[in-house]
């Protein structure tokens, strides 16, 4: 975090107030906020381009969603979890909990792309 630059924190207040002038009501930006933001970013240049593209759609009326995090990280939205591992996980357990309560007999998975499995009776004849 670097020191506070009263004459940036100054310049940055004006472009939040010219902002909050054409944004919705509930859209507005607190300068405080904003220049704690700039603050701890160290006044770096993607700040200052995420700011100027909030001033965009503030003046086309667009909404400001995600305008701290924009600001904070440079990015449009917060990352997102890996649903994924998630999945695997929840399905793997699934597949425990049926092999302790019927037996490892009873469950049967197939992987995708894996043939079916068949059994001595599923075989198929060969010409």
């Amino acid at each position: 975090m670097s020191a506070p630059n009263p004459k940036r924190n100054a310049r940055i207040a004006e472009r939040v107030e010219q902002l909050n002038r054409q944004a919705a009501p509930g859209q507005r930006l607190e300068a405080e906020r904003v220049q704690r933001i700039v603050q701890g970013r160290g006044y770096d240049p993607i700040f200052y381009d995420r700011l100027r593209r909030l001033e965009g759609r503030a003046r086309q009326g667009q909404p400001l969603d995600n305008a701290y995090h924009l600001l904070a990280t440079g990015r449009e939205e917060p990352a997102r979890p890996n649903t994924g591992h998630r999945v695997r996980q929840a399905l793997h357990s699934l597949q425990q909990t049926l092999r302790a309560t019927n037996g490892p007999e009873w469950v049967a998975t197939q992987g995708i792309g894996e043939q079916p499995r068949r059994g001595p009776s599923q075989r198929e004849a060969e010409l």
